[in-house]
């Protein structure tokens, strides 16, 4: 969903289809550090979503969105954490 320019995404999918295999608090904390703001959807913007994509909450009284460049930006940092360097070559 577009809202105010850029794709947003909402929290509890990121977490269930992309990073489901990190812990939601340890997915907070960075979130935190990374200074990445959640907005709440609309009531509006939520009935949208769920019409979309059936994976949206029906039980969610609020439903938090992240922009997709930050939601990248998390995806990222993941994957270079999860995935060991190359023998011989330092870890960034």
């Amino acid at each position: 969903m577009v809202l105010g320019g850029e794709p947003r995404i909402p929290v509890n999918l990121l977490l269930s289809r992309v990073l489901l295999t990190q812990g939601v608090s340890e997915i907070q904390t960075m979130m935190d550090d990374l200074n990445i703001h959640k907005s709440i959807a609309t009531a509006e913007q939520t009935e949208r979503l769920r019409k979309m994509d059936s994976e949206v909450s029906h039980d969610l009284a609020t439903l938090n969105l992240v922009t997709r460049t930050d939601a990248e930006r998390i995806c990222g940092i993941v994957r270079i954490e999860s995935d060991p360097a190359p023998e011989g070559e330092p870890d960034v």
